[in-house]
C-alpha cells in the first residue's frame, strides 16, 4: 500500500517473459506480450479469506517473495540466536544484514560501490538494526534486438525492468529495525526517481 503498487509479489510472470529464468542473451518481449502478462499482475488478484486461506482470481497469477525472502530469513535467524542467548551477533544472507548487540558495541558495515565492487562507497556504523541494499549491478540481462541492458528490478505497473545505464539509481540502501522492511523498501526506492525516493 505505501508503495502505491510498486512493491508487488505477483510480479513473477514478468520475470519469465523478460528472461530472468534463462539465457543472458534474449530478445525483449513485445508490448503485446507485456500487456497480456500485466492483465494478471496485481495484489487485487490475491485474496486472503482468513489467516490460513489464500486464493487467486486469475489462474496465471503467481507469487514471488524474492524481494523480501533474504530479509525475512535474516530476521528469523537473528530471533533464533537471541532465543538461544547469542545476543551479540551479525546475520548476513546475500547482502542483507542484521546486527544485534547488548554490550553497546557498534559494527562497521560497508555499502558496495556499484562501479567498483571491491571498494565500499560508504561505511556505516550499525547497532541493533538491519541494513539492506538493492542494486542494478549484479542481476541483469542483455537483449539482442534492442541492444539494451535491463536489471531484474521490474516495475509491476509498467511491466518494464529498470535500465542499467548512467543516470539511473544504481543502488539504494535502507536501515531499519527489521531486515524484511529494509529489504522491501530498498526495492521500492530503486523504482522511484531520486527526489521521490528521498521523499519516500
Amino acid at each position: 500500500d505505501i508503495s502505491d503498487g510498486l512493491f508487488d509479489v505477483t510480479i513473477n510472470p514478468l520475470y519469465d517473459i523478460w528472461g530472468f529464468r534463462g539465457s543472458d542473451y534474449i530478445n525483449e518481449p513485445t508490448q503485446t506480450q507485456i500487456d497480456s502478462v500485466l492483465s494478471f499482475i496485481g495484489m487485487n488478484h490475491i485474496k486472503f479469506s482468513d489467516i490460513k486461506t489464500i486464493s487467486k482470481s486469475h489462474a496465471q497469477s503467481t507469487i514471488n517473495l524474492g524481494a523480501i525472502a533474504k530479509g525475512y530469513a535474516v530476521d528469523i535467524v537473528s530471533k533464533y540466536l537471541i532465543s538461544n542467548h547469542y545476543d551479540e551477533h551479525l546475520v548476513e544472507i546475500g547482502g542483507e544484514v542484521k546486527i544485534n548487540t547488548n554490550r553497546g558495541s557498534v559494527w562497521d558495515v560497508g555499502i558496495q560501490n556499484p562501479k567498483n565492487l571491491y571498494d565500499p562507497i560508504e561505511r556505516i556504523n550499525i547497532q541493533n538494526n538491519s541494513i539492506a541494499t538493492s542494486g542494478n549491478y549484479f542481476n541483469y540481462r542483455e537483449y539482442i534486438n534492442s541492444e539494451s541492458i535491463k536489471t531484474h528490478i521490474i516495475n509491476p505497473l509498467t511491466g518494464y525492468p529498470l535500465e542499467v545505464s548512467d543516470g539511473y539509481i544504481a543502488s539504494a540502501t535502507v536501515i531499519s529495525k527489521d531486515c524484511i522492511d529494509a529489504d522491501a523498501i530498498a526495492t521500492i526506492l530503486m523504482l522511484l526517481d531520486k527526489n521521490k525516493a528521498i521523499d519516500f
